[in-house]
């Protein structure tokens, strides 16, 4: 219903065209934002409609992290921010009505105990659907009258108020019973800066922003290997907001110290560079290799004299560099496969797939 019409509530106007904007902008970007997103989450056709992951990933924290982003970098329209807080209300309700057993990062995903957090956004949900307008794109006029589920309230009202019920603490009632359980690889070029000289903030805001993502992950991943005490607080360098980070604050989990980034590793300056003049070399090098054997070595080749200085001594350079050929090789192939599925028309497919004989 969300991307028929556009919806209205307490005077803002909540409308797909900012998704839309949001996702051809970000899909150009060789790091996303919200690399899940694909032409069947924004154009879904008929069938693609009815399935719910689809629309679960729309309605996700990392679409709304990514959006903020991008809003804050002024990519976006000022009045996308009603369309993001709404994506991100619904991934909390999408989280409380499927909540985990055990406890998570994400609040909301944590079991329901209905604390006063979850409550009241169950309440806030309650009166937004309550009180919500539904505008026609083409009519530009209310029709929430013809929506005949909206009017009898989806037959989920009986449900929400068992929900909202205040449980006494010496009931009977078990709150399990209302919670069951040639190359066809084409990177978009960065700037033609020489290896030892490469800084990612050369990068637009929103794409410094999913680097930094992307960089976080690769140290938490070596740090599954290897973290010492130097390696742990090298991790976790970075303690200031700044526009390059605004992604890693806008999808970090509340912590117990409730630090600016959560969980999230934010390492030193350096390893961010060297991070980037590693992507460099492999957006330079990949498209002409990609049809030899033995692609990993001669890009390892290609991307030992690149220079790195770990404070800690027994930092493992050649499982960093092997981990971050196996990744970004992955992710090329995957993203690659992902733009052939969603070419609509069978004849582009066609085109697309001849031209990568």
């Amino acid at each position: 219903m969300f991307f028929q019409h556009n919806f209205k509530f307490n005077d803002n106007l909540i409308e797909k065209k900012h998704l839309i904007s949001f996702f051809e902008q970000d899909s150009k970007c060789n790091l996303r934002t919200a690399p899940k997103l694909t032409h069947s989450h924004i154009f879904p056709g008929p069938f693609e409609k009815m399935k719910v992951f689809l629309a679960a990933q729309v309605f996700s924290q990392s679409v709304a992290a990514g959006m903020e982003t991008y809003l804050v970098s002024n990519k976006l329209e000022s009045s996308s921010k009603a369309t993001i807080d709404f994506i991100e209300n619904m991934d909390k309700l999408f989280d409380i009505f499927n909540s985990s057993r055990r406890p998570t990062s994400k609040n909301f995903n944590r079991p329901f105990k209905q604390t006063k957090e979850q409550e009241d956004h169950l309440k806030y949900v309650h009166n937004f659907f309550t009180n919500l307008i539904i505008i026609s794109k083409k009519e530009q006029t209310d029709v929430i009258n013809r929506m005949k589920f909206i009017n009898e309230k989806a037959n989920c009202i009986n449900d929400l108020d068992a929900i909202l019920t205040q449980i006494p603490t010496d009931s009977d009632l078990d709150i399990s019973t209302l919670f069951a359980d040639k190359t066809p690889f084409q990177f978009k070029k960065t700037c033609p800066l020489s290896i030892g000289h490469v800084d990612y903030r050369n990068l637009e805001i929103p794409e410094q922003n999913a680097f930094i993502y992307v960089c976080g992950y690769i140290m938490s991943k070596f740090l599954t290997r290897h973290s010492c005490e130097i390696c742990l607080e090298y991790a976790k360098t970075q303690k200031n907001l700044d526009p390059s980070f605004l992604l890693c604050f806008f999808k970090a989990y509340e912590n117990a110290e409730k630090s600016t980034f959560g969980n999230l590793n934010m390492p030193h300056e350096n390893f961010y560079n060297y991070v980037y003049s590693l992507e460099s070399e492999f957006i330079n090098s990949f498209p002409i290799l990609s049809v030899e054997k033995g692609i990993g070595d001669k890009l390892k080749m290609r991307m030992l004299n690149i220079d790195y200085e770990h404070p800690c001594p027994n930092f493992d350079k050649d499982y960093l560099l092997n981990f971050f050929l196996r990744f970004r090789i992955y992710a090329s192939i995957k993203f690659l496969n992902r733009h052939l599925v969603s070419e609509k028309k069978i004849k582009n497919r066609k085109l697309a797939i001849l031209q990568h004989l």
